[in-house]
């Protein structure tokens, strides 16, 4: 399990430190009376209370989401705008139900109301439809939502809800010899998942590396092969290597057959915590891997990575990490239980995951810039081009 020590924060910058010492001279009751009653401090207390009443109300919106993905109200508004009534006729709930609904979905800008009293999609409700994997995902997250009714009973046994049983390779560092003999439904299944939601950091990593500097790329924990495919499609001269659990590595090799890439990859069936890796890559990529897993289960994969590669071969470690600025107070907290709900894996600082992959042996490790940092955040090293000197 991980230590405190290892989930310790880094201190808060001195100009947070500053704001923080502001903030707190408007706590008390009379300080609120008072600031809410100039308006050149009314602000403050507008912005504190609608931030507070947001974390409050946040189970509501993710529930106005998902009921708008179960009832598929963006396809059927996708081909023409309807009023209530119609709609309440079309899904056969009461009116006066479904009305709220739709105006909460308007003010979350999943729906729109249009002048003529009809329901169209919004501007958010667009993003969904266009990417599957988002309805997908929403969807999902009512596993996570049941492991956390109890927030007290979670924290004291995180590993022992819903999603720790949609994900049971993240259950221990020593899963992967139970997962050899896991029902291949459910291994076909969170496949599917992660295939279908990956879409977004597949677009940050190709938009943010050059590929084409390489001649043999090996991704584990390579799913059904999203990834691996479309690095195939955009640079041609590479040769590929996949590894994951057999029947997950069965959907990978039919996706590469159906897109007529098969010649271009090689197969390899295994845990890679447990099992021997491939050899001959020069790039190795982990993309939505190493937060999945504990330390030291991430520990013994970095060193097996670094035994392969040859000198100068590169590691690409890429996957949501703590964020800084406003983004975090959404997603880190999504991420942190999302992962302690799975299993052994945690949210890492970029910091933390530069410092495990220097302890394996690597250097030159560095962030790579990308363009939308809450999809993914991406790390590069490499492997010395020669071994240290060992002193006597």
């Amino acid at each position: 399990m991980n230590t405190p020590q290892a989930l310790t924060q880094a201190p808060a910058a001195p100009r947070a430190r500053w704001w923080r010492r502001i903030e707190a001279l408007f706590d008390s009751p009379q300080a609120y009376e008072w600031a809410r009653a100039h308006w050149w401090t009314r602000w403050m207390v507008r912005r504190r209370t609608t931030q507070l009443f947001g974390y409050m109300a946040g189970f509501v919106h993710s529930q106005v989401l998902l009921a708008c993905v179960q009832l598929r109200l963006f396809h059927t508004l996708s081909g023409a705008p309807a009023t209530l009534t119609q709609l309440a006729q079309q899904l056969g709930l009461p009116p006066e139900r479904l009305g709220p609904l739709l105006q909460s979905a308007c003010v979350m800008e999943l729906l729109a109301l249009e002048d003529d009293h009809t329901y169209s999609v919004g501007a958010l409700g667009r993003v969904v439809l266009s990417h599957s994997g988002i309805a997908d995902m929403v969807e999902h997250n009512h596993l996570l939502y049941r492991d956390l009714l109890e927030p007290r009973q979670f924290l004291q046994a995180p590993d022992q809800g819903a999603m720790a049983a949609y994900w049971p390779y993240a259950q221990s560092d020593g899963a992967a010899p139970a997962l050899r003999q896991e029902a291949s439904g459910q291994l076909r299944h969170y496949s599917a998942l992660m295939d279908a939601s990956q879409g977004f950091v597949i677009t940050e990593i190709l938009d943010s590396y050059p590929f084409g500097d390489h001649t043999r790329v090996l991704d584990l924990g390579c799913g059904k092969g999203r990834f691996m495919r479309a690095v195939a499609q955009r640079f041609p001269q590479l040769q590929l290597q996949l590894m994951d659990l057999p029947v997950v590595l069965d959907l990978a090799r039919q996706g590469f057959a159906q897109a007529g890439l098969a010649a271009r990859a090689e197969f390899h069936p295994g845990s890679f915590l447990d099992d021997a890796l491939p050899e001959g890559a020069d790039l190795v990529t982990l993309v939505r891997v190493a937060h999945d897993h504990g330390d030291a289960a991430l520990h013994t994969l970095l060193k097996k990575i670094a035994a392969i590669l040859p000198p100068g071969g590169r590691l690409l470690l890429a996957e949501p990490m703590q964020l800084d600025g406003p983004e975090a107070s959404v997603v880190d907290p999504y991420f942190h239980f999302y992962l302690q709900a799975m299993g052994e894996g945690r949210l890492r600082s970029p910091a933390e995951l530069m410092q495990a992959i220097r302890a394996a042996g690597f250097v030159g490790v560095e962030q790579v810039p990308n363009a939308l940092a809450v999809h993914a955040q991406i790390i590069l090293a490499h492997k010395p081009r020669v071994n240290p000197v060992k002193e006597n």
